[in-house]
């Protein structure tokens, strides 16, 4: 099972990013976002009920407003195996406090596999539509000696280290974008657990390690947690003060009767941790991608020590809906640079490639045609954009899968 959720928000009118152009020119104001989650858990004979978490952000959208939800999932070979459909007016909302809106959860019964979820809301009022994917796994632990769920990730409160009978999303407020950082300062993450054959222990022990995207552990813990009936959800707390802007895993290992059962789930430290210190070239580089010429210009003279405050300002008049806390332009610009960096990476850092720079700026292009290399031909990728009639062609000129960018089409 695919114990990593991946989230994929498209918009209608997706930002776009362009250098001679400030982005507060070319989005759309009048959007709204939203994030959902999906976790698989464990009945009591180790079925798995999965359930989808979809949460509104303060400010991006009124609660008073009534909302036409539609959500589709099939599974791996493309088949449509759920289909739901439902309007939700201010009575269906429930408040989170400074995590949002949310909305009725949809359960599930899906049968062991890997689905993709796509998410659609339209604000009946005033038509804007959001969309999203969302790819899930799904496993069935009904022969295993003790079935333990999926991480649920969320925002602990004040009852979360205290109601042991709880369900897992009980002991926390999930927080669906799984982001964290000044806004969110506590991280909790919880897990059921259910002991389905032989002597049913009165607790569960286990570990948790908080690894960086190189692998390198920077944090442990461990935990204890009671058992009621054979049924318990682990809470864990780790620590986050010290994470800067990036996504993190979170392993845990559960110490079962044949050893360990291991979970793994992701989270990310949002935009507020941004470490100028530690990673100013990078980021003014990028910055550099999209902004205005006259911005460019102010950026390439502007000192390391006043580089965050251009980068406050750049972003401020930017944000495409000023209602919410988030800003989502600048989300989606850090995603694009983390993605590129995963993506792109081999010599240099992804972000500094020809390929990092088009996809920092552009976003995923609707169409790729490959070419194979073979001789004297060298392979190719060439990247179209149909709604911007743009299209860039890259070559991997030495063999070592380093496309660079060919051609007039350079951004």
């Amino acid at each position: 099972m695919n114990r990593f959720f991946t989230v994929a928000l498209a918009a209608v009118s997706p930002l776009f990013f362009q250098a001679s152009t400030s982005i507060s020119e070319t989005s759309v104001r009048n959007t709204f976002s939203f994030f959902a989650d999906a976790v698989s858990l464990p009945d009591e004979i180790g079925k798995a009920e999965t359930k989808i978490f979809i949460v509104i952000p303060p400010g991006a959208s009124d609660p008073s407003h009534r909302l036409y939800v539609s959500l589709e999932i099939k599974d791996s070979s493309g088949k449509l195996v759920e289909k739901r459909n439902s309007i939700v007016d201010s009575t269906g909302f429930q408040a989170a406090g400074l995590v949002g809106w949310f909305l009725p959860r949809f359960d599930f019964r899906l049968p062991q596999g890997e689905f993709t979820a796509r998410i659609k809301i339209e604000d009946v009022k005033t038509e804007v539509r959001q969309e999203m994917r969302l790819v899930f796994g799904v496993t069935d632990q009904s022969r295993e000696a003790v079935a333990v769920s999926d991480l649920l990730f969320g925002v602990c409160h004040e009852y979360s280290t205290a109601e042991f009978g709880k369900r897992a999303w009980e002991r926390l407020t999930p927080r669906p974008s799984r982001r964290f950082g000044d806004r969110f300062p506590e991280l909790c993450v919880s897990a059921e657990v259910v002991s389905l054959s032989g002597p049913q222990e009165s607790t569960i022990e286990g570990i948790y390690e908080v690894k960086d995207r190189r692998g390198g552990t920077l944090q442990k813990g461990d935990f204890v947690t009671p058992l009621v009936s054979g049924k318990g959800a682990i809470l864990i707390h780790p620590e986050i003060a010290g994470l800067d802007q990036g996504r993190y895993e979170l392993l845990v290992r559960i110490r079962v009767q044949e050893g360990w059962v291991e979970r793994k789930g992701w989270f990310e430290i949002d935009t507020s941790r941004i470490a100028f210190s530690k990673e100013g070239k990078k980021w003014r580089q990028v910055l550099g991608y999209i902004a205005a010429n006259r911005e460019l210009i102010t950026l390439q003279s502007v000192s390391d020590d006043s580089l965050k405050a251009f980068w406050d300002r750049f972003w401020r008049i930017r944000d495409p809906n000023p209602k919410t806390k988030e800003n989502e332009g600048l989300d989606e610009f850090v995603r694009r640079v983390e993605v590129a960096s995963r993506r792109f990476g081999s010599l240099q850092p992804g972000w500094e490639t020809d390929r990092g720079r088009v996809y920092i700026q552009f976003g995923e292009p609707d169409r790729i045609d490959e070419v194979v290399g073979h001789g004297s031909r060298r392979p190719s990728r060439t990247w179209i954009y149909d709604q911007r009639q743009r299209t860039f062609r890259f070559e991997d000129r030495d063999g070592f899968g380093a496309f660079v960018l060919v051609g007039s089409g350079r951004p």
